[in-house]
């Protein structure tokens, strides 16, 4: 991983989930995404999340509520 400088990570399908929309208050990690996670920040790897969600246009969610849920892991 030395040269590895960044990761853009999806959220649905990839780190939890279901591959489909779930509100950030009943996702749910992977069992092994936190770990992975952990091994990335602790080689000091630049994380970003990111999730295309067209369900904060349609008030089923909000960006604040997708940007809490990524902020305890990154």
């Amino acid at each position: 991983m030395n040269n590895i400088q960044a990761v853009f990570i999806d959220r649905d399908g990839t780190i939890g989930g279901t591959g489909h929309f779930i509100h950030p208050k009943d996702f749910s990690l992977y069992p092994f995404s936190m770990e992975d996670l952990k091994l990335l920040k602790n080689q000091n790897i630049k994380m970003f999340a990111f999730t295309n969600q067209n369900r904060i246009s349609k008030n089923q969610a909000t960006i604040t509520e997708f940007q809490e849920q990524f902020s305890p892991l990154f």
